[in-house]
């Protein structure tokens, strides 16, 4: 469980937006099905384990003012489909520990309006069987591109061949540019011996402004993207910009897990 609080150090990130300034809390909580099966005649009880689930709740504030902030876009789309939430309780650095969800909202309640402010209870859970993971914050904090580049590599620990990886990609600023394309890269040795490569083979689920390509992403503003890929894949994985289009910069934070069993 992560409960950030009004700390500076917290971030929350709900699709492409960092909410740490309206959000006041974000509980992520790991439980498994544990289904009794205890037949008639036995002393003790038995229990058949199930799958493993996560919920999240974000409480705070939403400002409807229309100001083109987090608050104004997201109040409409709150409970439209699944949403990518990254929770990061220590701040947003490289290896940061980061809670790394895909969420379909169970609840949005907005009891009290006061002088344009609502406040906000928004429960979500895990929409399907590899789409959450308790990993580490995988760019140097929110990484600005300007132009094709790569942000550094980070020693993630190699997947293997039956584990689940998520990438989470958040857009939380874009400005000047047309577009910017996103890929994960990878290397067994941070390009000692071995030179970074693109991962291929992700399932893309993407928010906001944001298309999913083949393996890459093309962001035209703030947005996010959900990668997901059961195989191998090297113990050092990073953000690359493939190619960048127009003058301006875009911001990402990226975060690594690999998925909860199911």
């Amino acid at each position: 469980m992560a409960t950030p609080g009004h700390t500076k150090a917290a971030r929350i990130y709900f699709d492409g937006y960092r909410v740490s300034q309206t959000v006041s809390a974000a509980n992520i909580d790991f439980a498994t099905d544990a289904a009794e099966a205890t037949a008639i005649e036995d002393t003790a009880k038995v229990f058949l384990q199930g799958k493993t689930g996560m919920t999240s709740a974000l409480n705070g504030f939403l400002d409807i003012a229309d100001d083109g902030e987090w608050d104004t876009y997201e109040i409409a789309t709150l409970n439209d489909g699944a949403h990518e939430i990254t929770v990061c309780p220590v701040g947003n650095t490289g290896g940061s520990i980061a809670y790394v969800a895909r969420h379909f909202s169970t609840g949005d309640s907005r009891a009290f309006d006061q002088a344009n402010v609502v406040m906000l209870n928004w429960n979500g859970q895990n929409e399907g069987d590899a789409d959450f993971g308790r990993g580490t914050v995988i760019t140097t904090g929110e990484k600005a591109f300007t132009a094709a580049a790569s942000d550094g590599g980070d020693e993630v620990g190699a997947a293997g061949a039956t584990d689940t990886t998520i990438i989470a990609v958040h857009c939380t600023a874009f400005t000047g540019l047309t577009d910017i394309d996103i890929q994960i890269e990878e290397s067994s040795d941070d390009a000692s011996a071995d030179a970074y490569e693109q991962v291929t083979g992700w399932s893309i689920d993407v928010n906001g402004n944001a298309t999913a390509g083949s393996d890459e992403v093309v962001f035209d503003g703030t947005g996010s993207a959900f990668f997901t890929k059961t195989g191998a894949i090297e113990a050092w994985v990073r953000v690359t910009c493939s190619d960048a289009t127009g003058v301006g910069s875009a911001t990402f934070l990226a975060s690594h897990a690999l998925a909860v069993a199911q």
